[in-house]
């Protein structure tokens, strides 16, 4: 019987400028938090870091070194 892989769930923060209350532009940066909400890794905007697919690679190497699955929540905070 196959091992029932540890779940870890992350909250990836979109941050955008205070001006853009409803956070349909484009974002500043990118947060992760742990279900701790202790800030384990940040990322760069889109146009100057690619900090999605940054945060998307980081989250499949927690994957694999740690042997877990990881489930992400998102929330979007206009505050920047």
């Amino acid at each position: 019987m196959a091992e029932k892989k540890k779940r870890l769930t992350f909250t990836k923060i979109f941050h955008y400028p205070a001006e853009d209350p409803d956070c349909n532009g484009d974002y500043c940066d990118i947060e992760l938090q742990d279900s701790n909400k202790k800030v384990i890794a940040t990322f760069g905007s889109y146009y100057d870091d690619k900090g999605e697919d940054k945060l998307a690679g980081f989250i499949e190497g927690v994957e694999y070194a740690l042997n877990v699955t990881v489930k992400v929540v998102t929330k979007n905070i206009s505050d920047r």
